[in-house]
């Protein structure tokens, strides 16, 4: 989902980085529409569902993280259209609304598999409602349920002739023991991406109304994922979907003091920004050396030329991978022989992708960091080995600012690097 958002805005807009930040907005913008249609849905009030819009957009991971383009944008618009075509399901009966579901259902599925929690709790709620169970039988829902499985099946057919890789990468990770310890960083960071004060706000709501269908919706998707944090690592953000029914059901319950829920809510928000503008990623310290990433072709410019022949370049990380391909223009790739490491991130996905064999006398611009050990494997390979102290690499993970260039040349044998 991200390559086709992205790729559309970039054929208009050329610029892929200012062509990616608009396709980021403008699904944020979205979201935020369907967010305030569902919320004017049930209160029948403009300003309260502007308020409840407001209340979501402040939310600290919202404002500052999924406002960046990243698999949670798609999930988070997919997600707020599910919720607000459920609702006019709901309220109207109108059968052809299946149709609408089944689609918007299928496209949250292809940006993020978690949406799964959001479609099962729905569908579950629909059977579980006398009203609602007798749509299940229209004819308009067995053709919505074709047009479902229809619009997942090339993901359902790639999977198959790749031994369902997308869903055995995560399953690997799995533990077998309990770790609570786990839990903990996983709570904390819950507080932290929903904000102490909008935590503060959900017990308030809570205490005033406890059997919401939106709070038990939100609290479904966040003990799923409480549960999983005891197996696996379970980053803060995969509960981004929670935050859309849970903002909608504290605007509803809250709908006098909503302005000053969001005024602190802002607060809080806005200080986390200026904290982590100089701390953390420290964007705006580090943004002269970030904006100087465009000229690393121009820097390697003449290795590249001199060497083009018979050059590849290959980094050891996926997202430097991802990074240099941008700034430098160029193909990169991932190890897959001789350098491959089976546990990094996406190891088994970078697999399926096409990796050159390197041939004797062949040069490689290798992208990792410059360990001993890495440099002495590598001299066995190559005659001549070179650490390059300049140009460097400055983005915001730290870990990847800790690499440089080697400059490999006149591989002695031929390989899979």
């Amino acid at each position: 989902m991200i390559a086709w958002i992205n790729i559309l805005f970039i054929f208009i807009f050329r610029e892929p980085l200012f062509a990616i930040r608009l396709a980021s907005l403008f699904c944020l913008g979205s979201t935020l529409f369907f967010i305030y249609k569902s919320s004017f849905l049930y209160s029948g009030n403009k300003e309260n569902a502007a308020q409840t819009t407001l209340f979501f957009l402040l939310i600290p991971y919202i404002f500052i993280v999924g406002i960046t383009m990243q698999v949670e944008q798609p999930l988070l618009l997919f997600s707020s259209m599910i919720i607000y075509f459920f609702l006019k399901l709901e309220q109207t009966l109108n059968v052809r609304y299946w149709y609408i579901l089944a689609m918007v259902s299928a496209l949250c599925l292809l940006s993020k598999y978690t949406g799964v929690l959001l479609i099962v709790f729905l569908f579950g709620y629909i059977l579980y409602k006398k009203e609602l169970r007798q749509l299940v039988r229209s004819k308009e829902f067995l053709i919505s349920l074709v047009l479902f499985f229809l619009a997942l099946l090339p993901l359902i057919l790639w999977n198959m002739q790749n031994q369902f890789i997308s869903l055995s990468f995560h399953a690997a990770r799995l533990g077998t023991q309990l770790n609570f310890s786990g839990s903990i960083d996983f709570l904390l960071e819950q507080i932290l991406y929903f904000s102490p004060f909008g935590l503060f706000y959900l017990i308030k709501a809570i205490k005033k109304q406890p059997k919401h269908l939106f709070l038990i919706l939100g609290l479904f998707i966040f003990i799923s994922f409480l549960f999983l944090s005891m197996y696996t690592k379970v980053w803060g953000h995969w509960t981004a979907i929670m935050y859309i029914p849970l903002a909608i059901y504290i605007g509803i319950i809250l709908n006098g003091i909503l302005i000053r829920a969001n005024i602190l809510q802002g607060f809080f928000t806005i200080l986390l920004v200026v904290i982590l503008l100089f701390t953390g990623p420290a964007v705006l310290i580090h943004y002269p050396k970030i904006m100087k990433n465009y000229s690393l072709g121009k820097n390697l410019e003449p290795i590249i030329y001199s060497l083009s022949d018979n050059l590849s370049i290959i980094s050891d990380f996926h997202g430097s991978v991802g990074q240099l391909s941008y700034y430098l223009n160029k193909t990169v790739y991932f190890p897959q022989g001789e350098f491959k490491n089976p546990a990094a991130w996406g190891s088994k996905q970078f697999s399926l992708w096409f990796m050159p064999k390197i041939k004797t006398n062949d040069n490689v611009l290798f992208f990792t960091k410059p360990d001993e050990e890495k440099i002495a494997h590598l001299k066995k390979i190559f005659k001549e080995v070179e650490v390059l102290p300049n140009p460097v690499l400055t983005v915001m993970e730290g870990h990847i600012n800790e690499k440089r260039f080697l400059l490999c040349k006149s591989a002695r044998f031929d390989f899979i690097f």
